[in-house]
């Protein structure tokens, strides 16, 4: 019997026979439905084989065995019935699949860079083919899990986003279209097919890119990070940065954010921390010369603000810094 699933486009068979030839009847049952719906424009069938049953009590399993091992189309590709993969004890492998290098292939250096590159040169086709290889290193993992690809992609974004902000673009804008294309890629079976519905996102983003890059306004922004990370050891305020770039303090203050994805206040104690990081890191200085050369004037705030940041205090930092190294 065959029966739809009330809830997705879906069919659910049932194929009984002997132990040996059940998988022979599916293939066989797939081309008959696959003739059937070939009629049909723009409509390719795949189907999973699940695990074997012995009772009518366990088709639960077998079913719940097939959906999971559905999932393998993502790097498969579709107009196939997938054969249930056994692991070398018998039991069905998982097939949502275990993705233990995903930070490092979507946080990939190379690839963030890239992919920046390509975005302030106003090159979508650079920016589509950063995109197309991480994909590629998706289907070569065999990872079926969807979620470890969205959770992946989006630190990718996050480390694109801070780069690009250095670059007169937005942080919000880079976040809320590359988040948005990639839902909407995700919603396609294949990786293959997700990518292809990113192109055109893609190029629409590298052209909203360019358009801000060239605005005067986010010239002003730019040049006073660049005045920031230049006087981290000064004395530099939201006012004297809003007179420099000729607006009002308010405005400057909602610009600011807009653009770096920050409010100053933050993104000024955040470059400090960041530069005590590595001064602790590669000099013996003590920790209250460290707080002035970053902007602080007293080493117990300065401690405070260090382990509310980072979780541990300066002195640990630096303590694991070179037991890491040694």
């Amino acid at each position: 019997p065959v029966v739809r699933l009330g809830d997705r486009p879906a069919l659910a068979a049932v194929v009984t026979g002997p132990k040996g030839r059940t998988m022979a009847m599916a293939h066989q049952l797939f081309q008959q439905l696959d003739h059937m719906v070939a009629k049909h424009d723009c409509v390719a069938l795949t189907a999973a084989a699940g695990r074997s049953v012995a009772a009518v009590a366990e088709l639960k399993r077998s079913a719940v065995s097939a959906e999971s091992t559905l999932l393998h189309r993502r790097y498969l590709g579709l107009g196939r019935l997938i054969e249930p993969t056994e692991s070398c004890d018998g039991q069905t492998e998982d097939a949502a699949g275990t993705f233990e290098g995903a930070g490092e292939t979507f946080e990939d250096a190379a690839s963030v860079a890239q992919f920046s590159e390509a975005v302030i040169n106003a090159d979508s086709s650079g920016a589509e083919a950063t995109v197309r290889r991480l994909f590629i290193r998706c289907v070569d993992a065999r990872v079926s899990d969807v979620r470890l690809v969205e959770t992946g992609f989006r630190s990718f974004v996050d480390h694109v986003s801070a780069r690009l902000s250095l670059h007169g673009i937005p942080v919000e804008l880079t976040r809320r279209q590359l988040h948005g294309a990639l839902d909407r890629a995700l919603a396609w079976p294949t990786y293959d097919l997700a990518v292809e519905a990113m192109a055109n996102e893609l190029a629409l983003f590298t052209r909203q890119a360019r358009e801000y890059r060239h605005d005067p306004r986010n010239a002003s922004i730019m040049d006073a990070v660049d005045v920031i990370r230049r006087n981290l050891a000064g004395e530099v305020s939201l006012e004297s940065l809003a007179e420099r770039a000729q607006m009002s303090t308010s405005y400057f203050s909602r610009l600011f954010k807009h653009v770096v994805g920050e409010k100053f206040k933050d993104y000024l104690i955040n470059q400090r921390i960041e530069l005590a990081k590595q001064l602790l890191r590669n000099t013996s200085d003590k920790v209250y010369a460290v707080a002035e050369a970053v902007g602080f004037h007293d080493h117990h705030y300065f401690s405070d603000v260090f382990k509310r940041k980072t979780g541990i205090t300066p002195v640990e930092f630096r303590h694991r810094s070179r037991e890491g190294e040694s």
